[in-house]
């Protein structure tokens, strides 16, 4: 019945939209698209909110900056999907570019050097390791979720000793050694289920 509303309304039948017929080249572009038209809805609608409210831009700016950092990582992916490093680079700069962006917004530079950068960098670090290891892997499965589990474990490591160092010029590890203590024998069952 649907089927039949659809094709009389719109004059197409619902199998005229099969994605599985495209071609890669013909997702990628469509998801560019898709996330374009997107990002400019959610850029765009609080950019005017802002400023019929305040008669000027004021807090729409934050949303302005994180819609183009979306907007730099989706052509990112859209154009370089399986060059991973190339992707995780502009990645990190994008991201990079919004915290400070952040910052001077706030008339603070610091916080995002200081502390985001690091950890933003960690972040991109573990992950471009994780898909190096996941792609080496003849066989997938619960290893997968076991080796994502341990990245998971040592981002917060990283994390905790990043935040240490900025506040207290120390090093006292507490929660995250919790964290990826716990992750350990979940991973070790995964292995062991796996292999």
């Amino acid at each position: 019945v649907r089927e039949e509303y659809f094709k009389e309304k719109s004059g197409f039948e619902i199998n005229d939209f099969n994605f599985d017929e495209l071609t890669e080249k013909q997702k990628g572009k469509l998801f560019f698209e898709i996330s374009i038209l997107i990002l400019c809805s959610l850029v765009v609608v609080p950019l005017i909110i802002d400023v019929i409210i305040n008669s000027r831009i004021t807090w729409s700016k934050y949303t302005i900056a994180s819609g183009l950092a979306v907007f730099a990582n989706v052509i990112m992916l859209s154009l370089y999907f399986k060059r991973t490093f190339l992707v995780l680079a502009g990645s990190f700069v994008s991201t990079s570019l919004l915290l400070l962006a952040i910052d001077l917004f706030n008339h603070n530079v610091g916080w995002g050097l200081k502390l985001g950068f690091p950890i933003i960098l960690f972040i991109h670090a573990i992950i471009f390791f994780l898909l190096l290891i996941v792609r080496k892997q003849k066989q997938k499965g619960l290893n997968l979720i076991a080796y994502i589990l341990i990245a998971v474990g040592m981002l917060c490591v990283c994390i905790e000793t990043i935040i240490d160092l900025h506040v207290s010029n120390s090093l006292y590890l507490q929660w995250s050694l919790i964290c990826f203590v716990s992750v350990l024998p979940v991973s070790a069952l995964f292995f062991y289920i796996h292999y």
